[in-house]
């Protein structure tokens, strides 16, 4: 991580840039004395077209740079800074561990019809008779609402 800019590196950078401008060049046409340019930015809510003609193409990619500099400068400013408040605040990221008593398994059985699946050898027949098992022993209020099996969803098809 590089170290944070300090106001004073700041300022002294930010005063050495002469021109800014933002926006991209784009190529509108080939001429017999090459390509002619236009700079598009968004201001206002619009996008804006100006026309760059070729002598001052040089000049404006400098100032073009010249933002593109001080919108680097003040991200990385910006980020010292908040760096810095963090550090005196005390704040820091604080992950929670996660439980994982009600993941299920990636199959999405739940545990309990993923053991009776297993002791029935897992082919077709056995899960639809494990689920069918597992619906008649759990109460249907333990059964998550609007949850419909596999077969039922098969019969209503």
């Amino acid at each position: 991580m590089n170290s944070p800019i300090t106001p004073q590196d700041f300022l002294e950078q930010v005063l050495q840039i002469q021109r800014m401008e933002h926006g991209s060049l784009s190529v509108i046409r080939q001429g017999p004395n090459g390509p002619y340019y236009n700079l598009n930015s968004w201001e206002e809510g619009a996008n804006q077209c100006r026309y760059i003609p070729q002598d001052k193409l040089p000049e404006v990619q400098q100032a073009i740079e010249g933002y593109q500099k001080f919108h680097q400068l003040t991200q990385a400013y910006a980020q010292g800074v908040v760096e810095q408040t963090r550090a005196e605040l005390g704040i820091g990221v604080k992950k929670k561990p996660r439980s994982h008593k009600n993941r299920r398994p990636k199959g999405g059985k739940t545990p309990a019809l993923a053991r009776l699946v297993c002791l029935e050898e897992a082919d077709q027949d056995s899960y639809q008779q494990a689920e069918e098992h597992l619906n008649a022993i759990a109460p249907a209020r333990l059964r998550p609402p609007g949850r419909v099996s596999r077969r039922q969803s098969l019969r209503h098809a």
